[in-house]
Formats: structure tokens, C-alpha cells, sequence
């Protein structure tokens, strides 16, 4: 008996000194790689769902989990502002930080193109990016790391991407009725989102915790009073009172939108809640 405890005890030993450590920096790419890699791996994320990446602050046990990871996903774009000098320093030593932003075609073009500060970060929300994309590239470079577990990685990529396909096709036929519209949002983290599905989005604020004035909320009421959106939804991470004002003085329904996972288990789950919460505002 007490051998097979000392061998039980040996063979975890074993998976954790080969076991790779991932780290993410926001939770829908910590909820991307739990469902490629199950077990395989360690995985922390840096920013719980509750914070806001455009703000959040690296602590020194943050500093340490990416130092001591293996890979660490980074979105890219100036999301994780106050992680970036972080991730550079760590890049430069270790040349192990994935931006996912890099895996989007085109996408470092545009970057060079464009100030950066106008470039739209939110690039997880869209079904086309992770199923064409992100996830395909993930994976790939996932199984650089671990290549003796490929086709594990595979399978489960595959999984996923069929998992996704669905609600994307759900999704087509749940807003075919409403391609060329607009929607209004409080913040434009949706915006790949919409335009997967010909739907254009208007923020009420752009910035990192910036506030509407009231002459841009009389705007936004008098453009919804005309009919300029079909819809409005807030987040759970944003202010919701200035969308509140706006419902009260329109006929818009409003929804509560969840860029980040607050209350989801995985990235399916994400996804068809933010689906399901659409449906309903605008069926309502």
C-alpha cells in the first residue's frame, strides 16, 4: 500500500515539473485555453472578470506568475495599458508573451497604419476572429510548447471551433432581420461582435471611465427618438447609470451585456449568454 502511495506521490511530482505554466491576462482567454488544454497545463489569468483591464494595476504576485510562465496571452492593442512595460521587459528576456491581436490578419498592419489608441482592443468578441483565428492560433502555438500532446489539442480545438460555429450560425439567424441597423452600447467592446452580422455600434463612452456630457446625451436621446437604434445595452463592468438615463427617456429596451465572463464557466457559456441577452432585448 505504501508503495503505491510513494508512486501515486512520484507521478505527480512528475506532471508538475513538466506540466507548462499559462498565464492570461484577461479571463475569456484563460476560459479559451482551459477548454484547449483541460489538464495539460497550469493556467492562471492576471485580471479577474470583476476588474477593468483598461485600469488594472499588475500587483507583485502578478509580476511574479508571468515571469514563472511558460506563455503568457496578452490581447494586445493598449487593452492591459498598465501591464505593457511588464510584458515588454518579460518578452525581451524570455520571448514568451502572445499577443493575441497578432494572430488576426492584417491586424499588425493596421497597427502601424493607425494610431493605436483608435484601434478597437475587443477583438475576443468576435465568432469570426476565434473560429478562423485566435483559436486555430492558439492551438498552435500551444502544441510548440507541448508537442507531444497534439492531437489532444487538436481534438479539443476542433471541439470548440464546432462549439462556436453553432452559436455563430444561431447568431446569423437570430440578426438577419437586422443587418444595416445600429445598436447603442455603453462602451464599444461589442463592436466586432455586431459587425460579424452587418450591425454597427455606438458608444455612449469611448474612454477609460470617461463620462458623457449632457449635451451628448440629449444627442443620443434625440437620435434614438428618431429611430436611429434598435437597441441599448450596458455592461457589467461599466457605469450603467448614463444608460439608464437614455432608457428613461426613449422607447429603447435595454440589455446587459458581458464582455469578460463575470459569471461564465467557459467561452461557449459567454457567448451564448451575451446571444441570449440580445435576443431577448431586442424581442422584447
Amino acid at each position: 500500500m505504501r508503495s503505491k502511495i510513494l508512486l501515486t506521490i512520484f507521478i505527480m511530482l512528475l506532471c508538475s515539473i513538466f506540466s507548462i505554466n499559462i498565464a492570461t491576462t484577461i479571463n475569456p482567454y484563460y476560459l479559451i485555453i482551459k477548454e484547449l488544454v483541460d489538464d495539460r497545463a497550469n493556467i492562471s489569468v492576471i485580471i479577474e472578470p470583476g476588474e477593468n483591464p483598461h485600469t488594472y494595476s499588475p500587483t507583485i504576485n502578478d509580476i511574479k506568475k508571468l515571469r514563472s510562465a511558460d506563455l503568457i496571452l496578452d490581447n494586445g492593442l493598449s487593452l492591459e495599458l498598465y501591464l505593457e512595460d511588464s510584458l515588454k521587459d518579460i518578452n525581451n528576456k524570455n520571448s514568451n508573451v502572445l499577443y493575441v491581436s497578432d494572430l488576426i490578419e492584417n491586424f499588425a498592419n493596421d497597427v502601424k497604419k493607425e494610431n493605436l489608441a483608435h484601434i478597437n482592443p475587443h477583438i475576443w468578441l468576435s465568432l469570426d476572429f476565434m473560429i478562423e483565428q485566435i483559436i486555430p492560433g492558439l492551438t498552435e502555438r500551444i502544441t510548440e510548447l507541448d508537442p507531444a500532446n497534439k492531437d489532444f489539442y487538436r481534438i479539443r480545438s476542433e471541439k470548440l471551433i464546432e462549439e462556436l460555429s453553432k452559436i455563430r450560425n444561431n447568431a446569423s439567424e437570430i440578426l438577419k432581420d437586422y443587418t444595416g441597423t445600429n445598436v447603442l452600447l455603453s462602451h464599444p467592446s461589442f463592436k466586432y461582435f455586431f459587425a460579424d452580422f452587418g450591425i454597427k455600434e455606438y458608444a455612449i463612452f469611448e474612454g477609460h471611465g470617461d463620462e458623457p456630457t449632457i449635451k451628448e446625451l440629449k444627442s443620443f436621446i434625440e437620435k434614438a427618438n428618431n429611430g436611429e437604434f434598435i437597441a441599448i445595452f450596458g455592461e457589467k463592468q461599466q457605469n450603467i447609470e448614463p444608460v439608464q438615463v437614455i432608457v428613461k427617456s426613449t422607447n429603447l429596451n435595454m440589455g446587459i451585456l458581458d464582455p469578460l465572463g463575470v459569471d461564465t464557466q467557459d467561452i461557449v457559456e459567454l457567448f451564448e449568454y451575451n446571444l441570449s441577452e440580445i435576443e431577448e432585448t431586442l424581442n422584447e
